[in-house]
């Protein structure tokens, strides 16, 4: 059965024009390479590192890939994200964003929660994964499942920056996720997964030790670790945060303080904005805007003045 979402048609995995490929010169056909590019993977295979910076203050590593390599997993991220995918993942699916994941909770109107957090996630996803997604669950030959993995791992993992690593890292742990998923029903929980975020919510209260065991279980079979400092238990008529969202004890979408507070600080720095250079400028008003359109995303009758006024400026 093929579903639509947002217009984007969605089919089985089996429907996949990435399913049973029985050779290269089949692969670089579906994906736009000229014929026997795949001989010479190795040439192109080339990322550059640097950091960003995290909300937290401190930086996060990234590895993008160069312009070629960047096309061809572009190609492969579009033919993956037709794949039927469950509704609980967020992440990397069409016409989600972060706000949906506390919206899926909000729907279920729970009143306790748990959300956790796996740690180093995409520098443990292994090649060894990806080539087993792509030869055990997708058929395809192993010169092919490995010509496909080394086009999409770097340095025995999954890359930060690359355009197909939400979907792949799915993907490649399909089977964790999916058991994850059912623990969470076999505990009376709502279950979302958004990249390395996992949410449990309830209406009823939550054995939270045997729920955490649980998971951390689940993923040290798979290779993988909870992230204890990020761990978070929430009681009934207490607000809990969702990826950067807040949903209240009335069960409402709230801005987090956090957001506010940087809003407040970026509007203090507005009467300088003059005497800044202009490629300083520049990138204060544009993450200024998208802090502004991010908290009236969550709540649209925030900062409608304010989005105006910037607007303004900007323009």
């Amino acid at each position: 059965m093929i579903v639509t979402t947002n217009k984007i048609k969605q089919y089985p995995l089996e429907s996949s024009p990435l399913y049973r490929l029985s050779n290269k010169r089949k692969l670089e056909a579906t994906i736009g390479l000229e014929k026997y590019s795949l001989n010479k993977t190795s040439k192109h295979i080339k990322y550059s590192d640097f950091k960003i910076p995290k909300n937290d203050g401190k930086k996060r590593p990234v590895t993008a890939p160069y312009p070629y390599l960047k096309r061809v997993q572009r190609s492969l991220h579009s033919l993956l994200a037709r794949i039927e995918k469950p509704a609980w993942l967020i992440s990397g699916t069409k016409g989600k964003c972060y706000i949906d994941n506390a919206k899926y909770h909000q729907q279920n109107q729970s009143q306790y929660a748990v959300t956790l957090d796996i740690k180093d996630f995409y520098s443990n996803c292994t090649r060894n994964y990806v080539f087993s997604f792509f030869s055990r669950t997708m058929k395809m030959p192993n010169d092919v499942a490995g010509a496909l993995a080394d086009i999409l791992t770097y340095r025995t993992s999954i890359p930060v920056g690359s355009p197909t690593s939400q979907l792949l890292a799915f993907f490649a742990y399909k089977d964790m996720f999916e058991e994850l998923h059912s623990l969470a029903l076999s505990k009376e929980c709502i279950f979302t997964v958004y990249v390395d975020d996992l949410a449990f919510s309830s209406k009823t209260r939550i054995n939270h030790r045997f729920l955490i065991n649980d998971v951390a279980f689940i993923l040290g079979k798979n290779g993988h670790k909870l992230k204890w400092k990020k761990m978070k238990i929430y009681s009934k008529n207490e607000s809990k945060l969702f990826t950067g969202v807040i949903l209240d004890a009335e069960n409402r979408l709230r801005i987090p303080n956090k957001l506010h507070n940087k809003i407040r600080k970026d509007k203090e720095r507005l009467e300088n904005v003059e005497n800044m250079e202009k490629s300083e400028r520049i990138t204060y008003m544009k993450q200024f805007h998208g802090r502004i359109i991010s908290a009236r995303n969550i709540e649209p009758t925030h900062y409608k003045e304010l989005d105006r006024a910037v607007k303004s400026i900007r323009l």
